[in-house]
């Protein structure tokens, strides 16, 4: 599942994963995501760290207080270089990873495959 609330990002990260093979969900916002997570199961969340009304970390410490979804691998997208706070939350939740906006098509591709 990818989550970002630009458009443009969600459609590109979608035709990237899906012409590797992957069926891709998206979601708009922290809280599309979390009613989405409420009927789908993803194998993989990637979710942009700052969204207007819920952030991406904000709807990551929900998904792990919930005992269904605290186990879902989190990918955060971020234009943000994270400084020594953001990492301290990411590890806190547990992120898996993080990938800066402009993100490289094949960098994406490649963690993603290996996160899975």
């Amino acid at each position: 599942m990818v989550v970002d609330d630009e458009e443009n990002i969600l459609i590109l990260v979608s035709k990237i994963l899906d012409s590797q093979g992957f069926e891709v969900i998206t979601a708009d916002s922290g809280h599309d995501c979390l009613e989405t997570l409420k009927k789908e199961k993803p194998d993989l969340l990637i979710l942009d760290v700052m969204m207007p009304g819920m952030s991406g970390i904000d709807a990551a410490e929900t998904i792990r207080a919930n005992p269904e979804t605290r186990g879902m691998r989190i990918v955060f997208l971020t234009v943000v270089r994270s400084g020594e706070t953001v990492q301290d939350r990411l590890k806190r939740i547990k992120a898996l990873d993080y990938i800066e906006k402009p993100f490289d098509n094949h960098d994406l591709v490649a963690r993603v495959k290996k996160l899975l």
